[in-house]
């Protein structure tokens, strides 16, 4: 596990910490330190079902490849942000209810999984859920699906808060729209 932790300078605070599990790779015994963050939470798995709505279709491009000519884990981050807007206009926080509102959807937690790694020219598509609402919270789960045999290679859980722009501050859902998203829950497992 690789982690790393952002303090505040001004009074040395932990503002976040992130930590990545990579299989396949070796570090030297010096290099090693014991994690001393705090344990990441353990999201239920959504089960797959219609609430899950296809929000991108897309294929793996030069530029999608890293160094192993394989899809780099920030294309597919670009493809999960894109999926983001398409979720959260089905939840009715349409593009126009942000700007008229001033409202965001500020993320506070991912956790990304990837199972393995497309090609060039590999088709894949995007599919979301809302997996669960709180007052003013809201945690969306994109995965990324390979069409030609349905293998999910990568999957986003995305925690963000309904964020009041003015105040900097996260604001209730509103009743109508957490009605809405409610309707849209996909089941754990």
């Amino acid at each position: 596990m690789i982690g790393h932790k952002l303090y505040d300078t001004a009074d040395g605070a932990l503002c976040a910490t992130t930590e990545q599990t990579v299989i396949g790779a070796s570090a030297a015994a010096s290099a090693l330190a014991v994690w001393d963050g705090p344990e990441r939470e353990v999201r239920p798995d959504p089960v797959w079902g219609p609430q899950w709505v296809r929000t991108a279709t897309d294929m793996v491009i030069p530029r999608d490849l890293d160094r192993s000519g394989r899809m780099g884990v920030d294309a597919m981050i670009h493809r999960f942000s894109a999926a983001i807007g398409q979720i959260l206009a089905q939840a009715g926080m349409t593009s126009e209810y942000l700007r008229e509102k001033r409202i965001g959807y500020s993320t506070f937690e991912f956790q990304l999984r990837v199972a393995e790694r497309p090609g060039l020219g590999e088709p894949v598509d995007c599919h979301s859920c809302v997996a669960q609402i709180g007052r003013s919270s809201m945690r969306l789960v994109h995965r990324l699906v390979r069409p030609t045999d349905d293998a999910v290679v990568a999957e986003l859980s995305q925690f963000g808060v309904h964020l009041d722009m003015e105040a900097r501050r996260p604001s209730a859902i509103p009743e109508a729209l957490a009605e809405r998203a409610r309707t849209m829950l996909a089941p754990t497992a």
